[in-house]
């Protein structure tokens, strides 16, 4: 890897000629070290996709236009010792490149995939017409279903401090496996996203436009809302960051007028909170913190809070009042260059939100896009804990994971709101008082998992991997054991 022509990942301004690029999601282990040991006190690794400039000093002959396609994949089998029938995936695509000059490019991707799901998640997506982070689906036959894979954008370097992006894609807030701030579970949407640099802050400006059902009327029919949200993050000498995080979201009409994008929000250095009690409005506004602290060279101890709602008498008063909504995350993460080409990563985890957080009034205001969350996958009233670990010797990587969850879920027998789905009005026959972490119908998920993986190329972010899964699922009623053993060729996007 030392091959590699100069990179650099962290955000800030520089001189040179330069050309501005977004890494994948899920990068090659080696940007996750250049990111991680870096001491300069200069990174902004909490903000995905990286946003990284390829540079030669001096050099004056950098090609004014350049175009490179590669492809993109996603197909293998996935047997299962509890179900049957044609578990194959089948997904091939292509991903291109343009770059017009240093300042302004452009990419896309897209990737038609058809495959079978696991009964429960199959009945889900029969509910919500959603392929799990994808979204709509285009067609079904029997158990398999169709969908299409895109990504795509426009990439403006107007200064060395300042980029412009607009483009259908995904966003991810902090250094955890999950995030309580913004993920990446939910489907790509369409966003204007700005970023302000310099060495020590990255300001990002997120202005969204996302899906989402309207909960006071019978069945699905997704809708437009929008949400714009603020992310700061500041790093305090060169051992610790800070990053605050603010979000607003609201439905396109209500039922006095058509709001469309409102301008109120669009301000960049406004606070959401004064702003939505000004107007008067029903507007679900999100607080969040978060922060990363080097205690070894490239081993980090980091954390979140999400705010959504409290009172701090009713938390002084230990009342179980169903508006004292908030999450936490903490974890480590250790990243190591054992000997040339060679990374350990190794990271734990552990996360939790309590009833209600993220819900709202209605579905069109919670903190969700196209029926599913927009940050935690498990939604609220959680505990999720991970371990991670990967070798990286040269092409390949060898990962072990086990996952440990847990929500209270709502009784199919009576009408009582848990707060777990976030997708179900928070007025909606919930307890005032007497509520509690994992309160509800006790669901625990296990999942452990043994990986190999070969990079096919890893510039492309092309992997052949194969492994065996083994899940135990459990209720206060029933208990399942499954073993998946999966293999076939997949792009990290």
């Amino acid at each position: 890897m030392r091959n590699v022509i100069a990179i650099v990942l962290t955000l800030f301004a520089f001189n040179g000629n330069s050309q501005t690029y977004y890494l994948a999601l899920e990068p090659h282990p080696y940007y996750e070290y250049v990111r991680y040991s870096d001491t300069s006190g200069h990174g902004h690794s909490s903000i995905k996709p990286i946003l990284f400039y390829l540079f030669k000093v001096g050099d004056t002959n950098i090609k004014k236009h350049s175009f490179s396609i590669s492809p993109i994949a996603n197909t293998g089998l996935n047997t299962s010792s509890e179900v049957n029938g044609n578990n194959l995936t089948a997904g091939a695509g292509l991903r291109s490149f343009y770059k017009y000059n240093s300042k302004l490019s452009a990419y896309f991707s897209i990737m038609p995939v058809n495959t079978s799901f696991d009964t429960s998640t199959a009945n889900a997506i029969d509910s919500t017409g959603i392929i799990p982070h994808e979204g709509a689906y285009l067609s079904r036959s029997g158990n398999r279903f169709n969908y299409l894979s895109v990504r795509g954008g426009l990439n403006w370097q107007t200064a060395s401090w300042f980029n412009l992006f607009a483009g259908y894609d995904k966003v991810f807030f902090g250094d955890g496996i999950r995030s309580l701030l913004w993920s990446d579970n939910s489907a790509p949407f369409w966003q204007v996203r700005a970023t302000v640099t310099t060495k020590k802050i990255s300001y990002v400006m997120l202005y969204s436009f996302l899906k989402g059902d309207d909960s006071e009327l019978p069945g699905i029919k997704l809708q437009d809302k929008y949400c714009s949200a603020h992310y700061l993050n500041w790093n305090i000498g060169k051992r610790i960051t800070f990053s605050f995080f603010e979000a607003v979201v609201w439905r396109a009409s209500d039922s006095l007028a058509f709001r469309g994008y409102d301008v109120n929000y669009i301000n960049p250095i406004v606070f959401y909170r004064p702003i939505e009690f000004n107007l008067g409005s029903p507007d679900n506004v999100l607080l969040g913190a978060g922060g990363r602290l080097r205690i070894f060279r490239s081993t980090h101890l980091y954390g979140q809070a999400i705010l959504d709602e409290f009172k701090l008498s009713e938390i002084k008063a230990r009342s179980g009042w169903w508006a004292n909504k908030f999450g936490l995350l903490a974890g480590i993460k250790s990243v190591h260059l054992l000997s040339e080409n060679k990374y350990l990563i190794v990271q734990a985890e552990l996360s939790g939100a309590r009833p209600f957080t993220y819900s709202h009034i209605n579905s069109l205001e919670n903190f969700g896009n196209s029926m599913e969350a927009i940050a935690h996958p498990l939604g609220a009233n959680f505990r999720d804990i991970w371990v991670k670990a990967s070798y990286t010797p040269s092409r390949w990587t060898f990962s072990f994971v086990l996952n440990q969850s847990a929500y209270g879920a709502d009784s199919t027998l009576t009408s009582t709101n848990m707060g777990h789905n976030i997708f179900r009005s928070y007025m909606d026959s919930r307890n005032e008082y007497g509520n509690s972490w994992l309160q509800g119908i006790p669901v625990s998920r296990t999942m452990t998992e043994l990986k190999a993986a070969w990079y096919i190329n890893k510039y492309w972010n092309l992997t052949a991997e194969g492994g065996v899964r083994f899940i135990m699922l459990q209720t206060d009623q029933s208990k399942s054991k499954q073993v998946q053993v999966f293999a076939g060729i997949v792009t990290r996007l």
